[in-house]
């Protein structure tokens, strides 16, 4: 998949894969080391995908040593603490050597051996690379969005907020302070993307780039934002409490955002079940969501989500309304890294339509 795919390129093979560190922590030191006899050609293990498994190919060429393009969490994510896909890749590729140089987010994975093995080894690397983005294991790491975090959006948030936390504590039943949205991160979602690779990040930049922004640059969209809602439609049950987007002219942003989503589908970049070409984008700017819980684990933790109950918030506070607004800029934007200038997502790509 193209959303986080390795670099292309073919890499060798000699006798020993060597995991350094062995995964998450893995440093370039103190690694496993796996000796095999020489391969005499045929006769393959089982592939990632299940099956007879690709066959053995004979060792030849000259001896090359070449980056493989992966960031660090998820080569270790991909490559694991234990033997047992380091372990296979040895017993499939003899003569392939796979290291993780470094630790965390700042580990490097590197190819080396003779070009025939490394080349039947990267590919087997790409296989279980897409496994691994289309699991659960490997969370999103980047985002499509139009920022709303302009001073008085962001006053109005951190207003909604102290008024919701001010009503009595049955009123607002598993409510507390951590759920809130941070009034800087205020947003609208266009698509969610797991960008993995140098390669990905890069084709991410021009599809946003390349997009027809034309008709939004001579008549930017016009939207407010007014009323809570609800993915289940549900206020009892609550897991992320949003405010609704309005148009009031026919849909112009709705229609942007589904053909923006549209073309990062055809670029290879969404996953499969995030591809929603006949689906409208659900436009929502969210407002309370129970995954920041302090302590909650979420989706990647063993624990699950601890829902609130936001009946009382809506027919109490559902009423604002954000009055007129105009779409102003596009982002491609990575989570968890924020610009030191308004606290809002860094960007890494932005397409201003003023």
């Amino acid at each position: 998949m193209a959303g986080a795919g390795p670099a292309g390129g073919a890499l060798p093979g000699t006798r020993v894969l060597r995991l350094a560190g062995g995964g998450a922590a893995g440093g370039a030191r103190g690694g496993r080391t796996y000796r095999l006899p020489p391969s005499r050609g045929g006769g393959g293990g089982g592939g990632g995908g299940g099956g007879a498994g690709p066959s053995r190919p004979e060792p030849g060429g000259a001896p090359v040593e070449e980056p493989y393009d992966l960031d660090g969490v998820a080569a270790a994510g991909v490559l694991g603490k234990g033997e047992e896909v380091s372990g296979r890749l040895a017993r499939e590729f003899p003569g392939c050597r796979v290291e993780l140089q470094g630790k965390g987010a700042r580990a490097k994975v590197m190819l080396s051996g003779t070009a025939g093995v490394v080349g039947a080894c990267r590919a087997e690397l790409d296989q279980l690379v897409r496994q691994y983005l289309e699991s659960p294991r490997c969370d999103y790491t980047h985002f499509v969005s139009i920022p709303l975090n302009t001073p008085a959006l962001v006053s109005a948030l951190e207003d909604f907020r102290e008024r919701v936390m001010a009503l009595p504590p049955e009123q607002r039943p598993g409510v507390d302070a951590s759920i809130f949205a941070k009034p800087q991160h205020f947003h609208l979602t266009v698509c969610m993307l797991k960008l993995c690779s140098e390669a990905a990040r890069r084709r991410a930049r021009e599809v946003l780039r390349a997009f027809d922004f034309r008709d939004a640059r001579a008549a930017p969209p016009r939207f407010s934002l007014g009323g809570l809602g609800t993915f289940s439609g549900r206020l009892d049950r609550v897991d992320v409490l949003f405010m609704k987007v309005a148009e009031a002219e026919g849909g112009r942003l709705q229609t942007l955002v589904d053909s923006l989503s549209r073309a990062f589908g055809e670029s290879g970049l969404l996953l499969p079940r995030d591809r929603k070409e006949r689906i409208p984008v659900k436009l929502h700017a969210t407002v309370i969501n129970t995954r920041f819980r302090k302590g909650a684990k979420g989706r990647k933790g063993a624990g699950r989500r601890s829902h609130c109950d936001c009946s009382q918030i809506a027919s109490s506070l559902g009423g604002w309304g954000s009055g007129e607004l105009q779409l102003s800029e596009v982002h491609l934007s990575q989570r968890g890294a924020y610009r030191e200038s308004d606290g809002f997502y860094l960007p890494l790509e932005v397409v201003g339509l003023q």
